[in-house]
């Protein structure tokens, strides 16, 4: 099993606009821990869409609070459907992947 972050990346550059995936689903499709997906993705070059990976809840990940807010703002301005609580409505936006 290899743990390539470029393996990522591409996976990443796939998730078209106005959907997300989810840590575990990214995961899923390459065979890692989504703790690894998670560590990766936090190095993330910022021309990839990394705005559109989400936890398994629907929520923004990132640590800090600029980042946080980017990446909210970003998935609102592709019209991605959130809940009233400011989680992704997964049921609505999950990409399904490969």
């Amino acid at each position: 099993m290899s743990t390539n972050p470029a393996r990522l990346y591409t996976l990443v550059a796939l998730i078209p606009e106005g959907q997300v995936a989810t840590y575990g689903q990214l995961a899923s499709i390459l065979g890692w821990n989504p703790r690894l997906v998670g560590r990766y993705m936090g190095q993330c070059p910022p021309e990839l869409p990394w705005h559109r990976v989400v936890n398994a809840q629907g929520a923004c990940s990132v640590r800090d609070s600029q980042g946080h807010l980017i990446q909210h703002q970003r998935l609102l301005a592709e019209g991605v459907p959130l809940t009233r609580s400011g989680r992704v409505n997964l049921r609505r936006a999950l990409w399904p992947g490969l």
